[in-house]
């Protein structure tokens, strides 16, 4: 999938939680901490249950979520971020990541009603999770070992889950246009919830500014809303190749950026690095369905882990396709996202008029409920009145019900339909009679225009201008908690700058009746809104969380790209090396150090060398002269001290010594004996009988864990030879011994008819195989016949170790 000698789920998996991990403790404690204490000791009806979503369900539609305090709180966040953390390094990364899976829900149960926490910004964090912990190569941490194409299913089945969402989404809103008989994508729909963001998520005042600009510009937003469209329903385009996974990764950020800016919603943080996943080489449609078929015959042959994903995947997938939110209800964290469904136009005299202002400065971040959902009219997310007086911040929701489609009269408590009065308001504080008088002019203004009044350049600046005036007066009232006044209020000189906000007199139409405003009054509000501007201080906090977003995603992308050049020829770093200095082998003995020896031995290496020249036919030229690196260093100490004579005792002594290898050092490194220890310490008195290799062994022999042995412990002589044998023959053939061990795999393969003859072969359960594929492709030869010869019975181990011996006899250290 990625080149050889790469993990492509391992580098992944550390990406993912890495930024996971940091984006979560930074949102915890900017925001979550401190809100969840408030929220646990309020009182508010919303307080009284714990779950996912905005309306607190069950964990996928019948698990109980558990009531934590804020201090138990805390610590499932300590434990999620640790956990997370620590699957990036080599211990026991699959327990990590299913603490992780676990604590999620702990945590994000109870903050369910805050703007970054609840909704489906964080929804696919736990099937990404748990789709790794089931993956068979996540404890594969040596980046060098073979991967395994079969063994990415795991990552296909995250790939899926998220197209299915992103789909699911797409399909919702098609859904939506054919009922409601109005394409979504008609610019329209996105005009109307970018004014509803003017309103409760304002942003700072870059922010407002392209919220306004983007509500006055409804061509640009029918290519944006077409476009967005088109890239939901189309998504699983992504998984057939990895030009277009990367050109839809690169479309989802700009799509969720977009998403952040105009409407107050934050994807980025935990959403988007799981599209880094769709950037991975080897993306096929083949591949995918390859996977299903796997997942398939995974429950055929009871394979644990291969058939939960599987079947964790198809219940993802039919939530998500065939719109369960929509027409039975939530099953978090599995959903189809259907934000935005219906489509919308702000003067459109059958649709209702809501919105919502609050007297917080940084709304979009961490720490605050959405306060366009929870509301003393909504019947699903229902806020008593009494409750808005709890809060610590001023809340004002207005708007007008009478007018409600029978389809979205559920949604409505039954006493605000019909309410009397063209407005019906909910407030924390006393309401000036200026600002309800302001919030009357409103409503009246969007009842006064017709639907096709939103392409009017002039209505729809009379709109946000009236607007703005209601965000100001909000901003003058004062409550009993000082807050930080709002950022928007500080967009005059931008919009008369950009021509969007003329200031003047302004026609508000009030029935048939129209009013025209002092121009005296006007230009004193402009001077206000001015002042408030010069005396608002943006928070550093939003910079620094959106420069943290940028930056970890550009390291996570560079470390991903970087990774597939792991344990190839390019990474490799030149070690350095003191000029003239010979380095020792770590398994070669330290030995006095004498001009006369280390030339003696230079010497008969040469000699060796022209024997080995003269056997082969090769004739030595001057061009290519076969010389040694101790020649040339020879060569220069001659010209100062001349040649040393070498006695032939000390040459007999030199060869000896060279040539004394023992005999567990034939067949270096894979078919040779365990290290010797004694030798490395320069004591071995076996000498050439020695069964231990006697040669440099750069990494330690492998071994099993308890697991992994109580496993194969668990099978018969028949199973165990079943399942080693072909990791045997394979290893041979890769590593160019199929000849020399010829004799031992004839031996084995006769071995195994033998045992299966008089009884029907036991298959291996396919649980056992894959969770002993990881270690056993990675053994040496050596290594597995010795576990062969452990398994079987007495008389056959000695003939196998015999016969063992005499095919290592034979090969070259």
């Amino acid at each position: 999938m990625l080149r050889a000698g790469v993990n492509p789920a391992r580098s992944f998996q550390c990406c993912y939680c890495a930024f996971i991990a940091v984006s979560l403790g930074w949102n915890h404690l900017e925001g979550h901490r401190s809100f969840y204490r408030w929220f646990y000791s309020s009182q508010i009806q919303p307080s009284q249950r714990r779950g996912l979503g905005h309306a607190g369900e069950r964990i996928y539609g019948f698990l109980p979520a558990p009531w934590l305090s804020p201090s138990q709180h805390d610590m499932a966040c300590a434990l999620l971020c640790l956990s997370l953390l620590a699957s990036c390094a080599s211990l026991a990364p699959r327990g990590c990541l299913g603490v992780a899976f676990v604590s999620w829900f702990l945590y994000y149960s109870q903050i369910f009603c805050a703007t970054k926490a609840g909704g489906h910004g964080s929804t696919l964090i736990p099937g990404t999770l748990l789709m790794l912990v089931l993956s068979p190569s996540i404890d594969d941490i040596d980046a060098g070992a073979r991967w395994d194409e079969a063994d990415g299913w795991a990552l296909e089945f995250i790939k899926l889950q998220v197209a299915a969402t992103y789909c699911g989404s797409g399909l919702c809103k098609l859904a939506g246009s054919v009922y409601f008989r109005q394409f979504w994508g008609n610019g329209t729909t996105l005009q109307a919830y970018t004014f509803d963001a003017m309103w409760s998520r304002p942003g700072g005042e870059f922010t407002w500014l392209l919220q306004a600009i983007a509500v006055q510009s409804p061509r640009a937003l029918v290519l944006a809303g077409t476009l967005s469209l088109l890239f939901e329903v189309c998504f699983p385009a992504a998984l057939t190749s990895q030009t277009a996974g990367v050109a839809f990764a690169c479309a989802a950020l700009a799509f969720h950026s977009g998403v952040y800016f105009l409407q107050g919603f934050d994807f980025l943080s935990q959403w988007c690095p799981v599209i880094l996943l769709f950037i991975l080489p080897g993306a096929s449609l083949q591949r995918t369905w390859a996977s299903l078929q796997q997942g398939a015959e995974g429950i055929g042959s009871l394979d644990l882990g291969i058939s939960l994903g599987f079947l964790y995947t198809v219940c993802s997938l039919f939530v998500s396709l065939t719109m369960v939110d929509v027409w039975y209800g939530e099953v978090p964290p599995w959903s189809c996202c259907p934000m935005f469904l219906v489509p919308r136009n702000i003067f459109t005299p059958e649709m209702p008029r809501w919105w919502c202002m609050t007297g917080v400065a940084e709304q979009r971040e961490a720490g605050f409920m959405d306060p366009l959902i929870y509301s003393p009219a909504n019947a699903k997310h229902y806020l008593p009145e009494e409750d808005l007086w709890k809060f610590p911040y001023k809340i004002l929701q207005f708007g007008s019900l009478n007018q409600v489609p029978k389809d979205l009269q559920k949604f409505v408590r039954p006493e605000c339909l019909g309410h009397p009065g063209r407005v019906l308001c909910f407030a924390n504080f006393p309401i000036p009679k200026d600002l309800e008088k302001a919030l009357d002019q409103m409503i009246s203004l969007s009842f006064s225009f017709e639907p096709k009044d939103a392409w009017d350049p002039q209505a729809l600046r009379r709109l946000v201008e009236q607007q703005r005036l209601c965000r100001y007066l909000f901003e003058k009232v004062s409550h009993r908690v000082t807050v930080s006044p709002m950022s928007p209020v500080g967009l005059s000189n931008a919009l008369l700058k950009s021509g969007m906000w003329v200031p003047g007199s302004i026609d508000v139409a009030i029935g048939s009746k129209r009013e025209v405003s002092d121009s005296r009054n006007r230009g004193s509000l402009l001077r206000s809104i001015r002042d408030a501007r010069q005396a608002h201080v943006r928070s550093p906090q939003s910079l620094f969380f959106h420069f943290y977003c940028f930056a970890i995603a550009a390291i996570a992308f560079a470390s991903l790209y970087c990774h597939r050049y792991r344990s190839t020829f390019i990474s490799v770093q030149d070690q350095d090396v003191v000029r003239g200095a010979s380095q020792r082998a770590r398994s070669l003995p330290p030995r006095s150090e004498s001009a006369g020896h280390e030339h003696a031995e230079s010497r008969y290496v040469e000699n060796l060398l022209q024997r080995r020249a003269a056997s082969f036919g090769l004739h030595e030229t001057e061009d290519c002269k076969i010389e040694t690196v101790e020649d040339a260093k020879d060569a220069t100490d001659a010209e100062d001290v001349g040649d040393v004579p070498v006695s032939p005792s000390e040459e007999a002594e030199v060869l000896e010594e060279v040539l004394a290898l023992s005999e567990g050092s034939f067949g270096h490194p894979e078919v040779c004996g365990r290290p010797c220890v004694r030798f490395m310490h320069g004591n071995c008195e076996q000498g050439a009988a020695c069964q231990y290799c006697h040669l440099e062994h750069t990494r330690p022999k492998l071994k099993l864990d308890k697991r992994q042995r109580q496993c194969l412990d668990s099978l018969n002589e028949q199973q165990v030879l079943s399942v080693l044998l072909p990791y045997i023959a394979t290893r041979c053939q890769d590593q160019g011994l199929a000849e020399p061990m010829a004799e031992v795999l004839g031996l084995l393969q006769s071995r195994l008819q033998e045992l299966s003859a008089p009884l029907p072969t036991t298959p291996v359960p396919r649980s056992k195989s894959t969770f002993l594929r990881v270690i056993l492709k990675r053994l040496s030869v050596a290594r597995l016949v010795e576990l062969v010869a452990q398994s079987q019975a007495d008389g056959f181990s000695v003939h196998l170790q015999q016969t063992f011996t005499r095919a290592r006899a034979v090969m070259t250290p």
